[in-house]
């Protein structure tokens, strides 16, 4: 069980992800991914008294790949 106080951290493949503390459950935490490479990596949830606990391959980043070309006017 985790608590959902101040200083929760929620790690995905070693970065923190932004908390919705006022949402966080007994059994859920709201967050918003940081940005990554696609790949898959590990989730850690941190208590703030320090215990800690991993879904190791927990979180999948997709790739995107996107290109963006200028647009064009004449006048």
């Amino acid at each position: 069980m985790f608590i959902a106080s101040a200083g929760l951290r929620v790690l995905f493949g070693g970065t923190d992800a932004t908390i919705n503390l006022p949402g966080a459950t007994s059994t859920s935490i709201p967050v918003t991914t940081p940005a990554h490479a696609g790949g898959v990596v590990d989730v850690w949830v941190i208590n703030p008294d320090g215990q800690a606990a991993v879904k190791t391959a927990g979180f999948t980043y997709n790739s995107c790949e996107y290109e963006i070309s200028p647009a064009r006017a004449s006048y």
